[in-house]
């Protein structure tokens, strides 16, 4: 069952740590670097925009609601959940305060859609407005809560009517901070080889599980075992986390993870200058096609991509990064060069909305394999390549950067202020090619130590131009996409194109490790500390076998 359920080694990492994540202690001594369970302090944390999207929507099936948009989310790490940049500023709070007050008046409209009683009888309404409260705060209410919200909504409907009395404990109910953080705040402490743990509750347990493995609130199937009491070893965690891992709601779970990971809302951020690509069309035709043919197909072909290659292709990070099989539209095979038949089986209708205010986007997406001497993975695709260029030329240090980054965890530092034009030379000769370019911009005393390494990686995406086709000759001379990679322990050493440095990303236990750790940010909501070393330790060696 749990092989049918969650199949490949992507599911059983992530199975892995479902649990292990789900049981880490917080220390509450001295960390204990030989102990495996061992973790920092952590703070507390809030719901992402998407997470409470995510929840409104899964505490209000069937309900016609709108999609809340919140103020600009800061991220640390990639990642937008980062506790240190969760401040309530009044911006953050005024929306909290508007977008409740909406959804409240649109659930007291809707009211008959969620309560099954033939007339809103106070007891009915009662009883509904209590069981919402213990699901969007994730927990039993106290008697005296209970009392409380009872009270409030006597006294409202009083004043206000019904109608006015359910928008306003609805929109208090998601007020609250039991609503918008989620409070760890642990059970009675134990000790553990000497040192003192405190050990979270179930229904921290269910909390931690549901946001990580599906980034929405528990089902109620999750919360009666909490309620229960149930949740607190991993042998009585393992079926409910299986069972989750093969709901369909653990896909959003994984790519909100790669979504950020991957920069993917970064492609189609940016243009082309047309007089080099798709110069073919008049006036705004080839800017048309861009934005609204190409890079939405981009956009989705790297979730269609992961979520594939995780839940029903190898399930490995080596697979992510050396995978031939992709999805493209009619549009995008032409700039892979490949063939599609309408006809296939292996062919995914998807839909979506294009930025928050966006267009729909509904298009039919196709399984090809693409050619192995040019094509390896989520990096020989057309939206990184495309989302990592520049508008003539493409971008050996944007490419570089992102490797070093997200894959290495060794992020560049910022560059100095006062970096030279690209095109400036000693000798005032035009480069010949993007390379050559590069390589003299890089020459600079402000650009070289840093540039050493970047430009290294970088130098082996030179086969893909701007729009992310593939190329041998550039400006009529002979691309040279030899690079390497510096500063590992188990990769340094020369690459002779991005196709090889793909297969040498996925056969490292460096870039595994490093895997491990941004699993590790995005699910624990920080950065990592010393004290985490034990723990990401093991986390990576299970990962890594």
């Amino acid at each position: 069952m749990r092989t049918e359920a969650c199949r490949g080694a992507w599911r059983l990492l992530l199975m892995g740590w479902c649990l292990a994540f789900a049981t880490a202690c917080t220390d509450k001594g001295a960390n204990s670097p030989e102990n495996d369970s061992a973790i920092g302090f952590d703070q507390l944390k809030r719901l992402s925009s998407a997470q409470y999207n995510n929840t409104i929507r899964d505490l209000f099936p069937g309900a016609e609601l709108e999609n809340v948009v919140f103020p600009f989310e800061l991220s640390v790490d990639g990642f937008d959940n980062n506790v240190a940049v969760n401040t309530a500023t009044p911006g953050l709070t005024d929306a909290y305060y508007r977008n409740a007050m909406r959804i409240g008046e649109l659930i007291a409209e809707q009211i008959h859609t969620f309560v099954s009683c033939e007339e809103l009888e106070q007891s009915c309404a009662e009883a509904y407005l209590l069981d919402l409260a213990a699901r969007a705060w994730r927990r039993d209410l106290s008697t005296q809560e209970q009392e409380s919200l009872l009270s409030d909504y006597r006294g409202w409907m009083t004043d206000y009517g019904v109608d006015g009395a359910l928008q306003l404990v609805v929109s208090y109910i998601l007020q609250v901070p039991e609503f918008i953080y989620l409070p760890e705040l642990g059970g009675e402490p134990v000790d553990l080889n000497g040192t003192s743990f405190i050990p979270l509750t179930s229904w921290e347990i269910a909390t931690r599980l549901s946001y990580f493995v599906w980034n929405t609130t528990p089902d109620q199937e999750l919360l009666e075992l909490a309620r229960q009491d149930k949740l607190r070893d991993r042998e009585v965690i393992s079926p409910p986390a299986w069972r989750m891992l093969g709901d369909g709601k653990a896909h959003q779970g994984v790519l909100n993870f790669y979504r950020q990971l991957l920069d993917l809302e970064k492609i189609g951020s940016n243009s082309l200058d047309f007089s080099v690509y798709l110069s073919d069309m008049e006036g705004d035709a080839g800017s048309d096609y861009l934005h609204q043919v190409l890079q939405p197909a981009m956009r989705y072909e790297p979730e269609i991509f992961v979520l594939d290659e995780v839940f029903r292709g190898t399930g490995s990070l080596a697979g992510l990064l050396t995978s031939t099989k992709t999805y493209v539209t009619p549009a995008t095979a032409q700039l892979y060069g490949v063939e599609i038949s309408p006809n296939t089986a292996d062919a995914i209708q998807w839909q979506s909305q294009v930025g928050s205010v966006g267009f729909e986007y509904d298009e039919t997406f196709y399984g090809v394999q693409l050619n192995e001497q040019e094509r390896a993975g989520i990096l020989t695709q057309l939206g990184f390549l495309n989302s990592h260029s520049k508008p003539v030329y493409p971008s050996p240090i944007l490419r570089g950067v992102f490797v070093k980054d997200r894959l290495l965890c060794t992020p560049a530092p910022p560059p100095p202020g006062d970096v030279p034009a690209l095109d400036e030379m000693d000798d005032g000769v035009a480069p010949r090619t993007n390379r050559e370019r590069y390589e003299n911009h890089s020459r600079s005393p402000a650009c070289s130590v840093c540039h050493e390494s970047i430009d290294a990686i970088g130098f082996t995406f030179e086969n893909y131009d701007s729009l992310g086709q593939f190329r041998t000759q550039d400006n009529g001379y002979p691309v040279d996409a030899t690079g390497a990679v510096m500063g590992t322990e188990d990769m340094d050493g020369p690459v002779s194109n991005a196709v090889e440095l793909s297969k040498n990303l996925a056969q490292s236990k460096t870039v595994h490790n490093c895997h491990t750790k941004q699993w590790f940010r995005y699910a624990f909501a920080r950065t990592e500390t010393s004290g985490d070393k034990g723990y990401l330790g093991v986390l990576g060696d299970g990962f890594w076998q």
